[in-house]
């Protein structure tokens, strides 16, 4: 990988969101461009800093498809399996805090 910093979205703006924010921050390998929430009152608000530019229909625009999505959501019934099935329809690359 080198030195080169991916751009990441997080997906959700919430308590692991916030985690998630500050070990990236802390590792300081990658840049956090936005976050993205399903909730409506939260778009066009910041979150830990970032801007909240909207749902996952965000994916879909070709300006965030070079970035990379970690997952920020916790073990919230149905919302995990929906939002995979949504990665299978538009194109994303996902990691985890391990491959950091």
């Amino acid at each position: 990988m080198g030195d080169a910093k991916l751009d990441l979205l997080v997906y959700g703006a919430s308590g692991h969101g916030k985690v998630i924010i500050d070990a990236v921050i802390k590792e300081g390998k990658h840049r956090i461009v936005a976050i993205i929430d399903d909730d409506p009152k939260l778009w066009k608000g910041e979150f830990c800093g970032y801007l909240v530019i909207g749902g996952g229909n965000v994916l879909k625009e070709k300006m965030y498809r070079g970035s990379r999505l970690i997952l920020a959501i916790g073990s919230q019934p149905g919302v995990r399996p929906s939002f995979l099935g949504f990665c299978l329809v538009f194109p994303v690359s996902t990691m985890d805090l391990a491959g950091m």
